[in-house]
């Protein structure tokens, strides 16, 4: 038996830094587009704390400005990605905890609602005012988080008593 495990009353206790590594390690091939998206995520929710102004650099902004402000984004997305490392932590690794899918399903919706009007704002001030043709990049994150929400929702109706 290794150092980081015993036996108590028929049941092998696992040390539960161990144990969160092995089930991440196990799920981390079928949940690699959410742990890449976490990069992206908590990223953009810092430089959004970080600069208070960024809204008001170019109209690009437009579509998240008019629903929230930088630091109100910032937190939202912060949030989300935590609450996504979390799900993704424990997801699978304890068999008791049957939530995670819906954890990782809500982190799903919140970033695509995120990167929608992110994309839309980009997309539509290049149309409209000249902008940068950047929406193509951010459209690649929206078509992750999609994919992200539906293996969530897959994973979630294996549970269909919660």
């Amino acid at each position: 038996m290794s150092d980081s495990s015993f036996s108590i009353k028929h049941e092998t206790y696992v040390n539960p830094i161990n144990r969160i590594a092995n089930g991440v390690i196990a799920h981390f091939p079928m949940r690699f587009s959410e742990w890449a998206m976490l990069v992206p995520n908590f990223t953009m929710g810092i430089v959004l704390l970080f600069q208070p102004n960024m809204f008001s650099t170019s109209p690009s902004y437009g579509r998240l400005a008019s629903l929230a402000s930088e630091s109100t984004w910032a937190y939202i997305v912060l949030i989300t990605a935590a609450i996504r490392l979390v799900a993704l932590g424990v997801n699978g690794t304890f068999k008791t905890f049957r939530y995670s899918p819906h954890l990782r399903m809500f982190s799903a919706f919140v970033s695509i609602t995120f990167w929608l009007f992110f994309t839309l704002g980009f997309l539509l001030a290049a149309l409209y005012f000249g902008g940068a043709w950047s929406p193509m990049a951010y459209a690649g994150y929206l078509t992750l988080e999609l994919m992200n929400f539906y293996r969530s929702a897959q994973d979630r109706a294996k549970y269909k008593g919660v």
